[in-house]
């Protein structure tokens, strides 16, 4: 005969709870849709990178990236695909608990 013990599974939870209160608000979340600009169609393959770290991603088959824990403040996104020119979009600002969508639209080269 199994005993269960609902009294330890809820002190268990109250002491998780201070840690993940610690948590909450210190990051934010960013998506990076890369489009054509011409016929706003998806750009996937494309390298977005946000200029003052290392981070950098390729757009999937939807032409997004995104970054999940973000420090909040306010970054320069670059974004850059063979054939086209590179599209830079300066003050995205990422508050924390929020996430901040960006549309890069970019355009063939000439």
């Amino acid at each position: 005969m199994k005993r269960r013990c609902p009294l330890a599974a809820g002190v268990i939870l109250l002491a998780a709870l201070p840690a993940a209160l610690c948590w909450a608000g210190q990051t934010g979340r960013l998506r990076v849709r890369c489009i054509n600009q011409a016929d706003r169609s998806a750009l996937p393959g494309a390298t977005v990178l946000i200029a003052q770290t290392s981070w950098v991603q390729v757009t999937d088959t939807e032409g997004t990236a995104h970054w999940n824990a973000l420090t909040p403040g306010t970054y320069a996104i670059q974004c850059s695909l063979t054939g086209f020119g590179t599209v830079t979009v300066r003050d995205v600002e990422i508050r924390p608990d929020s996430e901040t969508e960006v549309e890069c639209r970019m355009s063939l080269r000439a």
